[in-house]
C-alpha cells in the first residue's frame, strides 16, 4: 500500500481504527478548534453492539462482533448535525468549531468504542470541562444520516 498516494487503503483492510481509514485526517485538534475553523469531517464511536456487521464507502473495513441488524449503521456511516440546530451562541469558540464542522463535513464512524465519543490529539489547550458541558447538550435527535448510495461505489 502506497502511503505516499491520496489513495484509500484497499477494500477489506482496516487499519488502527476498524473502519480502515486513517486516522490523523479525521482527527480534533486543539490548534483547529481554538481558530475556530475545522475544515474537515471528524471520526467518532459507538459500541459495537450497534455497529451493523458492514461496511460502506470511504471504509475499507468492518467489524466483524457487531449486529446483522439493517437498522444499525455500518462502518463509513456519514451522519451530520442538522442544518436546523442552532449552535449556541454562549457556547465557546472550540465546541462552537467542532459543531460546525459536524454541521458542515459531518462526522464518520471509525471505529467501536464509547457512544457518540468523538476523537481528538491530546493536547493541553482543549477546555474539556467546558467542551463536555457544552457538547453534552447535543442529542442524537440532533443529527441526521447522510444517504450516500448512488453517489459512490464502494
Amino acid at each position: 500500500f502506497d502511503l505516499s498516494s491520496n489513495a484509500l487503503r484497499p477494500a477489506g483492510w482496516t487499519s488502527a481504527g476498524a473502519a480502515g481509514f486513517p486516522i490523523l485526517p479525521l482527527l480534533l485538534r486543539a490548534d483547529e478548534a481554538t481558530s475556530g475553523t475545522i475544515k474537515h469531517a471528524l471520526r467518532f464511536t459507538i459500541d459495537t453492539h450497534h455497529i451493523r456487521i458492514a461496511y460502506t464507502w470511504p471504509a475499507r473495513h468492518l467489524t466483524d462482533n457487531g449486529t446483522s441488524s439493517a437498522n444499525q449503521p455500518p462502518m463509513g456511516q456519514l451522519i451530520r448535525l442538522k442544518a436546523s440546530y442552532a449552535i449556541p451562541a454562549n457556547f465557546n469558540t472550540q465546541a462552537k468549531a467542532i459543531l460546525q464542522a459536524m454541521k458542515t463535513y459531518g462526522m464518520l464512524l471509525a471505529d467501536n468504542g464509547s457512544n457518540w465519543y468523538v476523537s481528538g490529539a491530546p493536547d493541553a489547550r482543549w477546555n474539556n470541562d467546558r467542551l463536555l458541558s457544552e457538547l453534552g447538550q447535543v442529542k442524537g435527535s440532533d443529527f441526521e444520516v447522510v444517504r450516500m448510495d448512488g453517489l459512490v461505489t464502494p
